[in-house]
């Protein structure tokens, strides 16, 4: 009997919930094979000779009033007409193929070079040559990036004379990701080739200018002119696949005659793999060097809509796109995965999330070489990493706050701004609370340089003779209330609300049901008792588009796999909403942004609140810490202990909330079967909105809105709402407050 409630305990946990696709009206028509000699392998890809096109030319149709969206893909890559015609983005709807087989293939193995501002061949010999042509190949900087390139050069340059020794060289690799670990291009053998030939003075130096042409080239990849890579029908891979095993000892191609009557054999080459793994290669197939390699396999692997990279994989996508902005990158990925059958998780939850926020390499740079210039000074200190820690802890709690570490980065003899420091405390906060943990120093300065050896020695600075002064922010409060890169704000919450009075309009706040959700997590083989999901509300990124918008006030759950809107254990699940009432046309409305920002800020920060880790699929709840005069009346929830950005949720004015009525708390899940600390997850309030507590106690000093909550505001009442900072008397806040009563 124990058995067969295990099985059937097995056979409910192994229900997986299902992928999802936008539903559309998809054609399966024109879907016939497109043949192509396989003798066109020896000549270079043409649309009329192969049926293959640029990735670049890639898109889908979601909507027939807009125009499909493209990247700028890297020009070795391909995609086939039997896998996706191109003219279907212009007049079809189409269900789209998984990304499985794609074609790694040299049409001519003598033709095979290496790349401008790339090594060449087997060795790093061909960078002397391309770095000597200053500015003839590399893709030009904007003026953000030149600065931002040259401020990582400042940090890289530890002895600020200009000049870059083999150690400060290495350094810049590093952070470029060479590979430095015994990879085929041999990080150390580059570093000193490159300054053995590149060092014409022999003074063991390289110069400014050779650094930042270096840089700007890519000069120390491995990549190849004269490869290219195609995704593949699994019909054309099952025929390449046959002609291999053919051919195994053969050349790939038959002799043909040249144009001088001439026999010869092609000298072509082909491999196929997945956008993981090696599956078969053609006699006398050499693959691409590393780096191209990952580049193609990550591109293939983001059109395939997947979510979930390495560092690494990350880094070099990213440097693949980087020609493209943020939004399009985004809108592009979208689209395509409309029209896959994929799971709906938030992208800011994913690892694939950075390369929608962050615009280039050289935003990544600049944090690596700053994190490169303080190991430096924290080892000609003679520190380890914990001695420093300990230095810069002045109040000896376990945790550096921002004056702290702008004090003791002070002492170690870095000048910084202070939205640098904030933007470096944002870089390596785990947590997201603000502070910097032990565990948060040691995983961004550890020194991986240092030997064994070193760890037993005394440091050489009497730690308890040191008293480093903490150094405070000004305007740090203004920078956590943006919750973006403070050195580039975008709008204060004061300037918001300025332009919010200036505008004259009114704007209703008022609650909807709302249907579409993304799935966060589920209780799938966790080996609890019950079900539940939970989601968050599926926003379209871009919300000014029209003059309403709707907010996300904190995730949801069901007691089941199904969205909120669709389950069968019931609860609200309504959403706030807000309309422009004086801009009534489909173009964007700035002034949504300024009201936003000015009466539904984001969180300053979220804190932890609980974790489920000790299954396959760990859940993690975090507490909004909401500005002053605003409450959260939600939760959010991840999949990783990364806290979620600020963006992904907003506070309501605290008058407009009251206490929730506790007879609305229904716990819906709880983590018995686990092993681990008990949990529970609570629906609360008028809005079905959840709370997750360690225990079995009820949540208390819940928050909330009515589900019928309907509220306008004209200019001259959102100060009243809201204030200027903090209300110097509570009579406005009482009249606004009577007012929206009214309105219920």
């Amino acid at each position: 009997e124990q058995e067969q409630e295990q099985e059937q305990e097995h056979e409910k946990e192994s229900e997986e919930p299902p992928d999802q696709y936008t539903k559309k009206k998809y054609s399966r028509e024109d879907e016939g094979i497109r043949s192509w000699p396989l003798e066109a392998l020896a000549h270079p890809p043409t649309g009329d000779l192969h049926g293959f096109y640029p990735l670049r030319d890639y898109g889908v149709l979601v909507k027939l009033t807009k125009a499909p969206i493209k990247l700028s893909f890297p020009d070795y890559l391909y995609f086939s007409r039997n896998h996706y015609e191109r003219s279907w983005a212009l007049k079809t709807f189409r269900r789209l193929k998984n990304v499985i087989c794609i074609l790694d293939w040299v049409p001519d193995e003598e033709a095979l070079i290496m790349d401008d501002g790339t090594m060449g061949d087997g060795a790093p010999g061909g960078v002397v040559q391309r770095l000597s042509q200053v500015g003839s190949h590399g893709p030009s900087l904007t003026s953000d990036q030149e600065v931002r390139l040259q401020k990582s050069l400042d940090m890289f340059d530890v002895s600020n004379n200009g000049l870059y020794s083999q150690r400060e060289l290495r350094e810049v690799l590093k952070a470029m990701d060479v590979d430095f670990e015994g990879g085929e291009t041999g990080g150390d053998d580059l570093v000193s080739y490159m300054m053995e030939t590149m060092d014409t003075d022999q003074d063991g130096y390289l110069d400014r200018s050779q650094a930042h042409e270096m840089i700007r080239k890519h000069a120390f990849y491995y990549m190849q002119s004269g490869r290219y890579y195609v995704v593949l029908s699994l019909f054309e891979a099952e025929a390449i696949r046959g002609v291999i095993h053919m051919r195994q000892s053969k050349p790939l191609l038959d002799p043909v005659l040249s144009t001088r009557g001439e026999s010869f054999v092609p000298r072509a080459s082909i491999s196929l793999r997945t956008p993981t793994s090696f599956l078969d290669g053609s006699s006398g197939y050499v693959p691409a060097y590393l780096y191209q390699q990952t580049t193609a396999e990550q591109c293939c692997r983001f059109v395939d809509s997947q979510v979930e990279y390495t560092e690494k994989q990350m880094n070099a996508l990213l440097r693949a796109l980087q020609s493209n902005e943020c939004e399009q990158r985004k809108a592009f990925f979208k689209d395509v995965k409309s029209c896959r059958r994929r799971r709906r998780v938030p992208l800011d939850q994913t690892t694939l999330g950075r390369l929608f926020t962050t615009p280039d390499e050289y935003h990544l740079l600049q944090f690596r070489a700053v994190v490169s210039r303080i190991r430096h000074l924290i080892r000609s200190k003679g520190l380890l990493t914990m001695d420093t820690f300990q230095l810069f802890d002045s109040k000896r709690n376990g945790f550096l706050t921002y004056a702290e570490l702008y004090g003791g980065l002070t002492w170690l003899g870095l000048e910084m701004t202070p939205a640098q420091i904030f933007d470096l405390v944002r870089q390596i906060d785990i947590e997201n609370d603000g502070v910097i943990t032990v565990e948060s120093f040691k995983g961004a300065f550890y020194d991986e340089g240092l030997q064994e050896d070193d760890l037993s020695k005394p440091s050489v600075i009497d730690l308890n003779a040191v008293k480093i002064e903490e150094r405070k922010i000004e305007g740090l409060e203004d920078m956590i209330a943006r919750g973006s890169d403070a050195a580039e704000p975008t709008m204060t919450r004061k300037e918001a609300l300025d332009r919010a009075l200036a505008v004259g309009n009114s704007y209703k706040f008022k609650m909807q049901s709302q249907k579409a959700f993304q799935m966060v997590w589920n209780s799938q083989g966790t080996m609890t008792r019950s079900r539940v999901s939970l989601w968050i509300p599926d926003i379209e990124s871009g919300i000014f588009r029209r003059n309403r918008v709707r907010v996300c006030l904190g995730a949801y759950a069901s007691g089941d796999f199904n969205p909120p809107s669709k389950s069968k254990s019931g609860g609200a699940h309504v959403i706030l909403e807000i309309t422009d009432l004086g801009n009534l046309s489909i173009s964007n409305s700035e002034k949504l942004e300024a009201i936003l920002t000015a009466i539904l800020p984001p969180p300053s920060r979220f804190r932890q609140l609980y974790s489920l880790t000790g299954s396959k699929k760990p859940l993690y709840a975090w507490q909004p810490v909401a500005p002053n005069g605003f409450v959260a009346l939600g939760i959010m929830v991840t999949t990783t202990h990364d806290p979620p950005p600020p963006s992904s949720m907003r506070c309501v004015p605290a008058v407009w909330a009251t206490p929730a009525d506790p007879e609305k708390n229904v716990k819906i899940w709880d983590d018995s079967g686990t092993g681990g600390r008990s949990g529970a997850i609570w629906r609360c309030g008028s809005l079905g909105l959840i709370r997750i507590l360690v225990g079995t106690d009820e949540p208390a000093d819940v928050v909330d809105l009515p589900a019928n909550f309907r509220l306008e505001l004209t200019s001259s009442m959102i100060r009243e709402v809201v204030g200027e900072e903090e209300p110097s008397s509570p009579e406005p806040i009482r009249r606004a407050q009577n007012r929206r009563r009214s309105e219920i």
